[in-house]
């Protein structure tokens, strides 16, 4: 606690108690806002915690049931299949690309505009 000053009147007094009575009380309040805000950052961020962990399972269940169905599928498939398989993605795949070249040898050399006047 503070020492009584010198030169302090009874009416300063009161006033000086008065002022560190509301300051503490202030003081006070802002730690127990502090304390609620904390609280409900922490429970924020644990729902999130939660969300996200649950989401990771969903993801890594969905994955492992796509991956047992598409190895189910091949297995069940003749050396045939699978090489009319590959062939079709390969195919697919090189026709793209082919149109795709095409495509940039066109735009580089003019493909076919005619110059108007």
């Amino acid at each position: 606690m503070r020492r009584k000053r010198q030169s302090e009147t009874p009416e300063e007094s009161a006033i000086r108690k008065k002022k560190d009575r509301e300051s503490r009380r202030l003081r006070r309040a802002d730690s127990t806002e502090k304390e609620k805000m904390m609280e409900r950052i922490s429970n924020s961020q644990s729902k999130l915690e939660t969300r996200l962990s649950e989401t990771q399972e969903r993801a890594d269940e969905k994955r492992a049931s796509l991956q047992s169905n598409a190895k189910a599928k091949r297995t069940s498939e003749t050396k045939e299949q699978r090489t009319e398989r590959f062939t079709y993605h390969s195919t697919r795949y090189r026709n793209k690309k082919d149109e795709k070249n095409a495509t940039t040898a066109k735009d580089a050399f003019g493909g076919g505009r005619k110059l108007g006047c």
